[in-house]
């Protein structure tokens, strides 16, 4: 199915990427059908489209269905992590210097509430300094969390080196996977992660609205699951007794925008038939654009680490943040503009307040980049 022109060059896939034409047929298709049935008809209707959604995802990820949990969004997914988990006072959390706000404010609630220790994981030179958090990961340690690719850095951290360091140590391993499922290949049997986030409308080009958390045997084993449950996670077996789903399905309420995950269901049906070459494309892409902006002799590039992805952040050496925008919105160029909550403790760091942002995908071609720095040249 063809798509129509688009005036617009999208440069924010890190934000929320445009869906294919048949993303978008498939949801109008889903409403009509609900339209005629009733929302229980339709999702009825489509249980098949369900169960082969959460097969697909655990393709993606190399993870049995069972272990997959359709969610909101990646910060949903991740806040239902954090409050399965069974904190003590006193407890110590290593986090990274990227993580997002909404992240931070529910650890910061969780430190108020159990009194926690948060302590930053070291750095060097951009990467974390193994030798560093070796020596950190103590009995103490309840939980690791980290953010692979950060909202407002295109640098890559090394999660498989880091989760092969928390495998030797009795904490939870959690990552915000949430810029990375889309742009890079994913396989939780190197993780050696306990909970995985991600949300559709990113570099998967999902709709809005949409995500699932990936959860570990040994989650399940333990039998945790977060403070909100319904009937749908969990099920009556007399007045006073009630017992989890088997599966991370315990993590998931009845309730959800079924459209939107029709949509989601064919979003990742297509990348998975074609997955190396949307990763290879996102990466030329962006090592095409990022030349081409440093080239231009009028921009900072402010990414960090020794591997970088599709996001490219960014700063005029002229003109403001605000500025910058408007020009690229006069030029038809969807972008973003990163403030300190994207990336708090990072950006704080490193005394900056806000950052242009471009971040590209498949539907993205060399030839558009030649218009993006002719507006930031003429500014």
């Amino acid at each position: 199915m063809a798509s129509p022109p688009n005036p617009f060059i999208h440069l924010n896939a890190a934000g929320a990427s445009i869906c294919s034409q048949e993303v978008l047929q498939t949801q109008i298709d889903y409403l009509c059908l609900e339209q005629k049935m009733g929302g229980y008809g339709a999702a009825d209707f489509h249980q098949a489209r369900w169960e082969l959604l959460y097969q697909q995802v655990g393709q993606l990820i190399n993870a049995a269905p069972t272990h997959i949990a359709l969610q909101e969004s990646a910060s949903r997914a991740m806040q239902n992590a954090l409050l399965s988990i069974p904190w003590q006072k006193g407890d110590q959390v290593l986090i990274s210097s990227k993580e997002y706000g909404a992240h931070y404010i529910a650890l910061l609630q969780l430190k108020q509430q159990y009194e926690l220790e948060i302590i930053f994981l070291p750095e060097k030179e951009g990467d974390l300094d193994w030798v560093a958090v070796s020596s950190l990961l103590t009995e103490r340690v309840k939980a690791v969390i980290v953010t692979w690719i950060g909202s407002h850095n295109g640098g890559v951290l090394d999660v498989i080196k880091l989760g092969q360091l928390v495998s030797n140590s009795s904490a939870y391993y959690l990552i915000d996977g949430c810029q990375a499922l889309g742009q890079i290949a994913v396989d939780v049997s190197k993780l050696n992660c306990d909970f995985l986030s991600a949300t559709g409308r990113k570099f998967l080009r999902g709709p809005r609205g949409t995500g699932f958390l990936y959860v570990a045997q040994r989650v399940l084993e333990e039998e945790l699951f977060p403070v909100v449950t319904d009937h749908a996670a969990a099920r009556l077996i007399d007045d006073n007794t009630w017992r989890l789903d088997e599966t991370a399905r315990r993590f998931e309420l009845w309730e959800a925008n079924w459209a939107a995950r029709a949509g989601l269901q064919q979003a990742i049906s297509e990348l998975l038939a074609n997955q190396q070459v949307i990763y290879d494309s996102i990466q030329r892409l962006s090592s095409e654009l990022r030349d081409m902006l440093s080239e231009s002799g009028v921009v900072e590039i402010a990414d960090t680490g020794a591997q970088l992805s599709g996001i490219i952040s960014f700063r005029h050496k002229k003109a403001s943040v605000e500025r910058v925008k408007q020009a690229l919105d006069s030029g038809n160029v969807i972008s973003s503009v990163i403030t300190q909550d994207a990336g708090w403790i990072d950006l704080r760091h490193r005394e900056i307040t806000q950052l242009n942002r471009l971040s590209v995908h498949v539907y993205n071609r060399v030839e558009e980049f030649s218009e993006v720095i002719d507006c930031l040249e003429n500014l």
